[in-house]
């Protein structure tokens, strides 16, 4: 597993905290579950990922596509993990995990209750960010997809996510993309819809922006430093957003990955 994807991992803070019963998790877009099961040695024996000081808790993962699914689950098995990860096997039953407490007038109005410590959108994306494993992609790619189709699912994908998280709970959206249209411009559209100041779910939103810190975050924080040593500087605008990250092959090794991180925090 590329390091990049670990460390999408890593910034869900998984593993690290969670009341009586353990973590609630779901990724949503869970695909073949490499990301899955990271999450999952984590919450499993904490960051180390061994047996000793093993938690409880429940990881579900859902994606569109059923037939990916069945990868992870015997995945999951492998790595001992069958009594954590929970296949949702439909629309109805990710749907079935909004708290009981919400009603139809409430979630009519943008104001569900989620009850899950943590929701990772591994949103589906043009994969600009590994086209040097994929160099193929060049040729298929077409910029109205990574331009307009694809941003358009992305937002209606943290629409549907962002309902589940719980007071005090952490979303997690990130993509294999270099693209800001796919990155930064998708996250601007959240806070401005969801975030302090936002439209829905009152006058002060709902979300803020989650900044990477504490000693188990060092390698997110250390990989945007490394960012802003070459994209940073005197003269220079760019510059990363609180709670985000953008990975590049030519700086970080890895592939193209962006992430950002949001709490709920009403």
């Amino acid at each position: 597993q590329d390091e990049g994807s670990q460390l999408v991992a890593l910034a869900t803070g998984v593993g690290r905290q969670g009341g009586k019963g353990g973590e609630h998790v779901l990724d949503i877009c869970a695909g073949n579950g490499g990301k899955s099961l990271a999450m999952g040695s984590l919450m499993w024996g904490g960051r180390d990922g061994g047996r000793e000081g093993k938690r409880e808790g429940r990881l579900w993962v859902y994606d569109t596509h059923q037939s990916r699914l069945k990868h992870l689950e015997a995945g999951a098995r492998r790595a001992g993990m069958g009594g954590l990860v929970r296949v949702l096997e439909s629309e109805e039953a990710l749907d079935a995990l909004l708290s009981p407490e919400t009603k139809k007038g409430a979630r009519e109005e943008g104001k569900e209750e989620g009850r899950c410590d943590v929701v990772l959108v591994d949103a589906p994306c043009s994969s600009s960010g590994v086209l040097r494993r994929r160099p193929s992609l060049r040729w298929t790619l077409k910029p109205e997809d990574a331009l307009v189709t694809l941003p358009a699912i992305q937002r209606a994908l943290l629409t549907q996510a962002q309902a589940h998280v719980k007071v005090g709970g952490r979303l997690v959206y990130a993509t294999c993309s270099l693209l800001k249209e796919e990155n930064e411009e998708v996250v601007a559209w959240f806070l401005e819809q969801y975030g302090e100041g936002g439209k829905e779910g009152g006058k002060e939103g709902r979300f803020r922006a989650l900044p990477w810190q504490g000693e188990e975050e060092a390698p997110l924080r250390a990989a945007a430093q490394a960012w802003r040593d070459r994209n940073g500087g005197e003269g220079k605008r760019e510059e990363l957003a609180p709670g985000t990250l953008q990975l590049l092959p030519h700086v970080h090794g890895t592939d193209g990955f962006y992430m950002a991180r949001f709490e709920r925090y009403r």
